[in-house]
């Protein structure tokens, strides 16, 4: 039996497992879970060699990770030089290009970008917060912000418009607007940012993102107040107090098309693709419209005359989900299916790869949308909510009537709104937004929040006092203590992250 499964040459010993060429170990090894794949870093050097093969936890990472978000992603050995350092937004317009936040930018591999991954979710399951960071942003209540990456534009009722560096909470660049703005979206890579207003005479202005010198603005003879507003690289679509939806082609600040449908004021207007407007009314009303065509491609109501104050769109996924919420609190979570998507599934949710043609996206939005989610349990008024599809979570800001004070909860997709008392820090104290409020020479109570961002590692609000608040939710909870010297030297290692390793040790 010996002779049969090893062979003697000289004094050298011959383990036919041994003789099994790389690529076979390779396939043996992705099918291996992680904490069984670890363990055998252990074996011999061979196998902690192969352990760390990239072809292994690039396999790892589509199995958890949306296949567009993994499109996206390229780890790199070392972070590249800006060229132009003194030029604040020449990082973010490269940024903004890889479309990659910094955290999963600065990933030396898949195995860290898998780790950094894992740990992440695990804070958003849990509500937790590695880091709660503020600044007093505006001298009266924000009434909308926009976050892309590391920016976040912010609008006030005091007419000034704030650009802000949330990694530092750096103030970059203040405009004067001349009126109260309720609505800001922006393009890096274009330099543009634009607002709107209920007040003002306008229907939109246009800024230079990285001078605030005024470009243009879109006027129209008695216009009444702008609710909503989104920009793409072609249009900017508007949505009005008397339920006009305008499409505007902003480089020209040229009209493009008006949609009258609506009878009363619009909630949200969302652009989706090239050509495909979505557009909500305060009446529950959610119309789709054709840029190219001059017309209305579906109508749909909410059931039960459910009347709408806020409504969140997937900006970051492929604009298929949007939140609704009524004055009462309730929550509507719409979905339009696609059966022609491709799909890529792991064990707790399914993700959608984007769709970007224009006839898909007119078939998809031309039915109506199924009721993925409904809460009408919550005894809290709404203020304002975010939604990122891409990863299949939301976010809301309810607020307590008295004494007034406010949370941000997580929205899951699959399991419904997470803990009542919302986003909190384990390593403070006491309540981490009261802390924070505190330190910074606020009252000590939670802000209310009027105002939401989010993406895969943060949430970005502003309350009503005027301050911004950031939510890290990238990086380990507490220090990770190192087990062996193997560890510590282990190319795999990383600071930021403990969340895999525990189930090994």
């Amino acid at each position: 039996m010996a002779e049969q499964e090893e062979t003697t040459t000289g004094k050298e010993r011959i383990i036919p497992f041994d003789l099994l060429p790389d690529e076979i170990w390779l396939r043996i090894f992705s099918e291996f879970s992680v904490s069984t794949l670890c363990r055998c870093r252990r074996v011999s050097k061979k196998w902690n060699t192969l352990s760390h093969d990239q072809s292994i936890w690039l396999y790892l990472c589509k199995s958890i990770l949306p296949a567009s978000f993994i499109a996206k992603m390229k780890p790199t050995h070392q972070i590249e030089e800006e060229d132009n350092k003194n030029d604040i937004f020449a990082a973010a317009i490269n940024k903004r290009d890889k479309k990659l936040s910094n955290s999963f930018k600065d990933c030396t591999s898949w195995e860290s970008i898998y780790r950094v991954y894992s740990s992440t979710q695990q804070n958003w399951a849990t509500s937790t917060a590695v880091r709660v960071t503020c600044v007093k942003a505006h001298d009266q209540s924000i009434k909308v912000l926009k976050l892309k990456g590391d920016l976040v534009v912010t609008g006030s009722s005091d007419n000034y418009m704030r650009v802000w560096n949330v990694r530092t909470m750096e103030r970059l660049l203040e405009i004067d607007v001349g009126a109260d703005i309720n609505s800001v979206d922006f393009l890096v890579e274009k330099d543009v940012i634009a607002c709107g207003s209920y007040y003002g005479a306008f229907g939109c202005k246009f800024f230079s993102l990285s001078r605030g010198k005024p470009l243009s603005q879109f006027m129209e003879n008695h216009w009444v107040g702008t609710q909503c507003l989104i920009m793409n690289e072609d249009h900017i679509v508007v949505g009005s107090h008397n339920g006009d939806v305008y499409v505007i082609a902003w480089m020209e600040c040229r009209k493009v098309a008006v949609f009258h449908e609506h009878r009363n004021p619009v909630a949200g207007v969302c652009l989706i693709g090239t050509d495909t407007v979505l557009s909500v009314s305060t009446n529950g009303t959610i119309d789709t419209f054709s840029i190219k065509q001059h017309t209305r491609l579906h109508q749909y109501s909410i059931s039960n005359g459910m009347s709408v104050c806020i409504s969140a769109f997937d900006e970051l996924g492929d604009g298929r989900n949007v939140m609704c919420v009524s004055p009462t609190g309730t929550i509507v979570h719409l979905l339009w299916p696609n059966d022609e998507t491709t799909e890529t599934v792991d064990s707790s949710s399914q993700y959608f790869q984007k769709i970007t043609d224009t006839e898909s996206i007119h078939r998809i939005f031309s039915q109506d949308p199924i009721i993925h989610y409904s809460n009408d349990e919550i005894s809290n008024r709404i203020l304002c909510a975010a939604i990122d599809g891409t990863f299949n979570r939301g976010v809301i800001g309810p607020c307590l009537a008295w004494p007034p004070r406010g949370s941000i909860q997580i929205y899951d997709f699959e399991k419904g709104l997470g803990r009542l008392d919302g986003i909190q820090s384990p390593n403070a104290e006491d309540d981490a937004l009261a802390n924070c409020n505190r330190e910074q020479g606020g009252s000590g109570l939670n802000p209310v929040f009027t105002a939401l961002g989010m993406d895969i590692e943060k949430v970005v609000a502003g309350c009503s006092r005027g301050w911004i608040y950031c939510f890290e939710l990238v990086g380990e909870v507490n220090e990770h203590k190192e087990f062996t010297r193997e560890n510590q030297s282990s190319q795999s290692s990383s600071p930021l992250l403990k969340e895999i390793w525990e189930e090994i040790y």
